[in-house]
């Protein structure tokens, strides 16, 4: 796994990865469910994960309502225990009741287990991305435990993700945020839905902006593409990315469409 301590920068650790996990942090307040309502369907994540602290004393109403979200969408549901270092026997004896019960009404139909070890995190992850089991995975950034299992879960659930067949249809991206960079022009950032965008002059793959207000959709170039952070040729299906759009006539491009 790579962090700071032995690389130079983000861009570095992105280049020596095998995989790649982008984590979505939404709110936590159920008065914000509306903006992890955008977040989940701008950005389509693979992983729906829950965190609870092991010191609450039970399941909160918003953690409720979030698990009824994953489960209304059918996404693969992931739940983190964390602060282990403060859980008290009794108590989180009873929270782990309260969680599975809250589990088998808000997911009924998916078994839940408690990851022990990462021997069989990959047959636990393919379960988890087929709608089967609600992996539980306890932290404690303390004591520095968990992590390892959380880990081997979602390198699991990254090689079962269920967009690989998109990649062969018509291209489609979601914009989810418009900016202005000097000497690039436009840079649209947002969501491959399906298929493959590739940078012109690489192909002559025409593609089309909009609607607009009338309805109108305009002709546009990708001129360079991003994704992770790292200049690419193409982005496919599932991945986010950055395109630099052209002409200047694209300037009127908004987040949505």
């Amino acid at each position: 796994m790579q962090n700071y301590a032995n690389n130079r920068s983000a861009e570095h650790i992105y280049q020596r990865s095998r995989r790649i996990v982008t984590f979505i942090d939404t709110c936590g307040h159920a008065k914000h469910l509306k903006t992890t309502a955008r977040a989940i369907a701008g950005y389509s994540p693979h992983v729906f994960c829950i965190v609870i602290a092991a010191d609450a004393a039970s399941v909160s109403p918003a953690a409720r309502v979030y698990l009824q979200t994953a489960a209304a969408l059918g996404m693969p549901l992931l739940v983190v225990v964390s602060k282990m270092d403060l859980a008290e026997k009794a108590s989180f004896a009873a929270l782990m009741h309260n969680l599975l019960a809250t589990l088998n009404a808000a997911v009924p139909g998916r078994s839940q287990c408690m990851v022990a070890g990462s021997a069989q995190c990959g047959s636990l992850a393919a379960d988890m991305m087929c709608l089967d089991v609600v992996p539980i995975v306890t932290t404690s950034a303390v004591r520095t435990v968990g992590f390892g299992e959380l880990a081997a879960v979602l390198q699991g659930a990254s090689a079962w993700r269920r967009d690989g067949k998109l990649a062969d249809e018509p291209f489609e991206f979601h914009i989810e945020g418009v900016h202005s960079i000097d000497r690039v022009g436009m840079v649209a950032t947002g969501w491959v839905t399906s298929g493959t965008v590739w940078s012109s002059p690489a192909t002559d793959q025409p593609l089309v902006l909009g609607p607009d207000a009338s309805g109108t959709f305009v002709g546009v170039d990708v001129t360079s593409i991003h994704t992770l952070r790292i200049p690419t040729s193409s982005a496919r299906a599932g991945l986010s990315a950055a395109l630099a759009i052209q002409p200047h006539s694209a300037a009127l491009a908004q987040k949505g469409m």
